[in-house]
Order: structure tokens, then C-alpha cells, then sequence
């Protein structure tokens, strides 16, 4: 298990863009199980009225990144400090929006990865409703 501490030593994101809670499980070389809980007092809720605290699906696809990341690290075991990540193309496929109040689980699937990235699929759910489906390619440039 993986908290927030042990998360921004693996990933270059910081509060408040760090969109991952924990990790749960992680099976390197094959998936992972992080968890979002989507909060009142989230920036990106703070200014919106009740009729519109959902969480924004952007913010979904990049915790969605975020805990791809992490498997890929798993995979490689980088103990490195965290480098710069550039995501070279989603595929995002929400099915119903995700609410205050939500637990998040991100199933990353370790799809195929190579030596600088590779791409994971992650089922986005709320307990055991799919809210999306997204496919992350990624690339970690060499020192």
C-alpha cells in the first residue's frame, strides 16, 4: 500500500494536482488499484453549486495517468527522483459522472510498456458501477 508521501516520492505531480489518494495493490508487471475519494473541499469543487459537483472528467483522466505511472514505475522499479512525463495520447470513455461523496477505484491493467513508457488501460469505477474506461500512453524522457 501506497500513501500520498510514498506517492510524491514516485510521481512529479504535488498538491494539489497529486489526484491519487493511495495505492491498494500493485502487481508489477500487471495491474494496480488506486483510490480517488472525491471530496467537498476539492479545488475543483470549491466555486460549484450543488446541481454541478460532479468531478470533473479531465481531473478523472489524469488520475487515470497518474496511477498508470505508478504501475509503470512498479514495473521498472525506478527509485529515482520523480521525472517530467509526457502523455502522448488518451482514449477516454465515460459512461456517468462521478459525484461528492465517491469512492474511486482505478484498476490499471499494465497493457504494453517499452523501455522510456508504453500504455495501460483503467477501468474508472464507483463501487462496482464503471463510470469510464481510459487508455493512457505515456513516455518518460531518458535523463
Amino acid at each position: 500500500m501506497l500513501d500520498q508521501l510514498e506517492l510524491q516520492k514516485i510521481l512529479p505531480q504535488a498538491y494539489p494536482f497529486l489526484l491519487i489518494d493511495r495505492v491498494e495493490n500493485v502487481q508489477p508487471g500487471q495491474s494496480l488499484v488506486a483510490i480517488k475519494n472525491i471530496t467537498s473541499d476539492e479545488w475543483p469543487l470549491m466555486n460549484c453549486s450543488e446541481r454541478l459537483s460532479h468531478y470533473p472528467e479531465a481531473l478523472l483522466i489524469e488520475a487515470a495517468a497518474q496511477a498508470a505511472l505508478v504501475l509503470y514505475r512498479a514495473n521498472h522499479q525506478e527509485q529515482s527522483a520523480p521525472k517530467p512525463v509526457f502523455i502522448g495520447k488518451v482514449k477516454a470513455e465515460f459512461f456517468s459522472q462521478v459525484h461528492v461523496g465517491d469512492k474511486v477505484l482505478l484498476n490499471v491493467k499494465s497493457s504494453r510498456t517499452f523501455g522510456n513508457g508504453g500504455y495501460s488501460d483503467v477501468e474508472i469505477l464507483v463501487e462496482s458501477e464503471k463510470k469510464a474506461d481510459v487508455t493512457a500512453f505515456y513516455s518518460i524522457p531518458k535523463a
